[in-house]
């Protein structure tokens, strides 16, 4: 029994012996030898940014000490010099790290996760400061490639309705919806040009505001503010089209071309320039009144559709008289069906097709049992829109004239009037007016009366 508490009081007494040997040696090194310098940025700094830097970074600098650079190193800490190039035995830098010297470094307990250097690590940093603790540390910002968040993502943070109750603005994702609450449909969909896929901002929209004039609408996203302006609410500025107080009675634009043609209840036709607002050339057709005014689709021609029931055409540009009088006669309804031909509907005769460069000569013609009221072309003149005034409106194919589909709109139709590029149709006539698919000829909605006044009715009841 003695002997057994002998060895174990030796035990005892012989352990921090061995403790305060280890201390004393400080941690394992490795030894190494190469040709080639270390590289602080590569090899040092990986290290460092590991085991140093939570505390020992410019902006958190314990003792004074910034090891995230040879420079900031060379400096020293509030005990003086840390490295002496070319000497790492005698450096406090090599001392604290290998933890031979207080405060050993890291500390052994830490709330980063810092571990002490392995016997390479030592060995390494030992190798920079003998080869003369030298380096750079090149800060290259990578150029940062944002990207919009897909638009399949749409969750709705943020709503804003106008002053006047007009609007309601919803930031669907980064995306941005404006509608019209009295008939509760969509008024415009904001896209920022300078952004893929029409969305407004790269990430979600996190707030939405009007202005108190309603005629700014501003957004917000992560650290970006955009501010969108609704020029419809500019006030009106009126512009006599035409001389000598002549009533407006067809008006077309030719896109891109800032040049619209108005023609006038006495027979005046002029071309005005959008910018100036100036004429840019004048005609007249004598005791005639327009009935319909309309350019080709290149733009480039107007046909002029008047009460004797003739077509004349003129150069959109110059102003220069194409066709005079020898259209087919009697028409009650025209268009173009092409850039270089026109067709013309008539009460009794149906409808006939012509070249606008020779109007004596019918290329075509075909027959209709009931009086026609309007025409239109979709799909790139393949199919005429014929308008009866029984309401019911005939697609015909313009090569040969057979009849492909037949839709009702419910009223004898005064005007169709078809979405530049195809796809769609609206039908107007009676009190109401009704969108159309083109390809599948199905009705996609019915407009009915005013919307806005029957708001007030209601607010008034």
């Amino acid at each position: 029994m003695k002997r057994a508490l002998l060895i174990f009081t030796v035990e005892l007494v012989a352990a921090p012996s061995a403790i305060a040997q280890e201390s004393a040696e400080g941690l394992e090194i490795a030894e190494l030898s190469r040709k080639e310098n270390v590289d602080f940025a590569t090899e040092i700094l990986p290290i460092f940014r590991k085991n140093c830097l939570a505390c020992h970074n410019a902006k958190d600098a314990d003792a004074d000490l910034n090891l995230e650079s040879p420079a900031a190193i060379a400096k020293g800490g509030e005990s003086g010099p840390m490295v002496i190039p070319g000497n790492a035995d005698k450096s406090q830098l090599m001392a604290h790290i290998r933890q031979t010297q207080k405060p050993y470094m890291p500390p052994r307990r830490n709330k980063v996760g810092a571990n002490k250097l392995t016997p390479y690590q030592l060995g390494l940093v030992k190798l920079w400061i003998n080869q003369g603790a030298k380096g750079e540390v090149r800060e290259v910002m990578q150029k940062l490639d944002w990207r919009p968040g897909p638009i399949t993502m749409t969750p709705i943070y943020t709503t804003a309705i106008s002053p006047d109750g007009q609007f309601a603005a919803c930031g669907r994702g980064n995306q941005i919806f404006v509608y019209h609450l009295p008939t509760q449909r969509l008024a415009v969909r904001l896209s920022d040009p300078s952004l893929a896929n029409g969305v407004t901002h790269r990430d979600l929209v996190q707030s939405l505001s009007f202005s108190p004039d309603g005629r700014t609408l501003a957004s917000g996203g992560f650290r970006v503010v955009k501010l969108w302006s609704n020029k419809s609410t500019e006030p009106a500025k009126f512009v006599n089209l035409l001389p000598g107080g002549e009533r407006v009675a067809a008006l077309d634009v030719a896109l891109g071309q800032a040049l619209a043609i108005v023609a006038g209840g006495r027979g005046s036709v002029q071309a005005v320039d959008l910018n100036s607002m100036m004429p840019v050339w004048r005609d007249r057709v004598e005791g005639q009144a327009v009935v319909q005014l309309q350019l080709s689709p290149d733009g480039k021609k107007v046909a002029v559709l008047f009460g004797d029931g003739r077509v004349r055409t003129w150069s959109a540009a110059a102003g220069d008289r194409l066709t005079r009088e020898a259209s087919p006669l009697g028409a009650t309804a025209m268009t173009w069906l092409d850039d270089d031909r026109i067709a013309t509907g008539h009460a009794t005769d149906g409808v006939k097709v012509w070249a606008a460069n020779n109007p004596g000569k019918v290329t075509l013609s075909w027959a209709t049992s009931v009086p026609l009221s309007a025409l239109a072309v979709t799909g790139n003149g393949a199919t005429v829109l014929v308008a009866q005034n029984d309401g019911k409106v005939l697609a015909i194919n313009s090569a040969d004239g057979k009849t492909i589909k037949t839709i009702d709109h419910g009223a004898a139709v005064a005007e169709i009037r078809v979405k530049r590029g195809g796809g769609q149709f609206v039908t107007i006539g009676g009190p109401v007016a009704q969108l159309w698919d083109a390809e599948n000829w199905t009705a996609i909605a019915q407009l009915k009366g005013d919307p806005r006044a029957e708001e007030q009715v209601a607010l008034a009841e």
